[in-house]
C-alpha cells in the first residue's frame, strides 16, 4: 500500500486515490498541472519514486502512466477485483472527493432563480468543492447514491448569514444537482439539528407544503418506496387551494428494480423567493468577498 494513506480506511484511502486519479485525467491536456492537497502531493512523490519518474515531469505520457497507477492501487487497497466500474462504486458510495465530480444543474434551477441564478450557481459550485458539511446515502443494490452538501457563508450584517444547501444524486463521476436552498438561522430555528437531514427537515418546516404520500400527511419523508410504478411525483397529493410555486424533491438512488427515495419534501417557492427577497436581499457583494478569501477565480 501507499505509504501516504495506510491510516485510512480501506474505502476512504480508495477514493483519495481514484479521486486524484480523475484530476490528473483532466489536467493532462492542460499546460499548467492540477492544483493538489498535500497528502496528494506525498502520494505522487512516493509512486513517483516506485516507478522511477523524474519529480518534474508533467508530460501527457507520465500524468497518464500515474494515473492508471493510481486507478489500480485504488482498486486493491478497496478489495475489488480489477473492474473498470470502481469510479461508480466509489461514486456510489460516496467516496469521490467532491472536487473531482462533473457537476450537472437541473434546467429548472435556472428558470425558478432567474435573474439571481448566476450567484447561486458559483456559490453551489464552491458549496460542492468546499463543503463545510456533507452528508450521503445509499443502498447496497443501487448503483447510484445520493449526496447534499453545505457551507455556511457569513455577512457583516447578522441577518443575511446562511447555509446553503445542495442536494444532488451522484452517478459515477456525475453529480446531477437538484435543489439549492439558502437557509438563514434567523429564519430556521436550526438549534436542534444534528444532520443536513435535520436542516432540509426544519426548511420543509417553515417553507414547505403539506402533502400527502403512501397514505401519510406531512411535509417531509424520509426513507419511503412509493407504493405502485412510477416516479414519486405521481404518488403525492398536492393541496388543491395552493396558488403560487411549488418544487417536488425527491432525493433517491436507483437500481433496476425500484427507486429508493430517501428524501421527499414539496417547497413552497413563492414563499421561499420573497421571504429571501424581503429579509435578506439577494447580496452579489459576497462573490467579492469569496474572490478576496481566494475561494474563485
Amino acid at each position: 500500500m501507499i505509504e501516504a494513506v495506510r491510516g485510512y480506511d480501506p474505502r476512504a484511502a480508495a477514493g483519495i486515490l481514484s479521486g486524484l486519479a480523475l484530476r490528473l485525467e483532466r489536467a493532462s491536456n492542460l499546460t499548467a498541472p492540477p492544483s493538489k492537497t498535500a497528502i496528494e502531493e506525498r502520494i505522487l512523490t512516493e509512486l513517483r519514486e516506485a516507478l522511477n519518474l523524474d519529480p518534474e515531469d508533467e508530460s501527457f505520457e507520465t500524468v497518464e502512466r500515474l494515473a492508471d497507477a493510481l486507478d489500480q492501487e485504488a482498486e486493491r487497497v478497496a478489495g475489488i477485483e480489477p473492474d473498470p466500474t470502481i469510479t461508480e462504486k466509489l461514486s456510489r458510495d460516496g467516496l469521490l472527493p467532491s472536487d473531482t465530480l462533473d457537476l450537472e444543474f437541473d434546467a429548472g434551477l435556472e428558470k425558478h432563480h432567474s435573474s439571481h441564478w448566476p450567484i447561486e450557481r458559483q456559490l453551489a459550485e464552491i458549496t460542492i468543492r468546499q463543503p463545510h458539511r456533507e452528508q450521503a446515502f445509499t443502498r447496497e443494490e443501487a448503483n447510484s447514491g445520493v449526496s447534499i452538501f453545505a457551507r455556511f457563508f457569513s455577512h457583516k450584517f447578522p441577518v443575511r448569514s446562511f447555509w446553503l444547501l445542495v442536494t444532488g444524486v451522484r452517478a459515477g463521476s456525475i453529480l446531477h444537482i437538484g435543489q439549492v436552498f439558502r437557509v438563514y438561522p434567523h429564519d430556521v430555528d436550526l438549534s436542534g439539528c444534528e444532520t443536513l437531514t435535520d436542516v432540509l427537515k426544519e426548511f420543509a418546516n417553515k417553507f414547505g407544503v403539506e402533502v400527502e404520500l403512501n397514505g401519510r400527511r406531512g411535509k417531509f419523508f424520509m426513507s419511503v418506496i412509493p407504493q405502485g410504478s412510477g416516479s414519486v411525483n405521481d404518488h403525492i397529493k398536492l393541496p388543491t387551494s395552493f396558488k403560487g410555486l411549488l418544487v417536488i424533491s425527491g432525493l433517491h438512488t436507483v437500481d433496476e428494480k425500484q427507486s429508493g427515495v430517501h428524501l421527499v419534501f414539496v417547497i413552497n417557492l413563492t414563499a421561499y423567493f420573497q421571504s429571501v427577497n424581503a429579509k435578506h436581499g439577494w447580496d452579489e457583494g459576497i462573490l467579492k468577498e469569496l474572490k478576496r478569501d481566494g475561494l474563485r477565480d
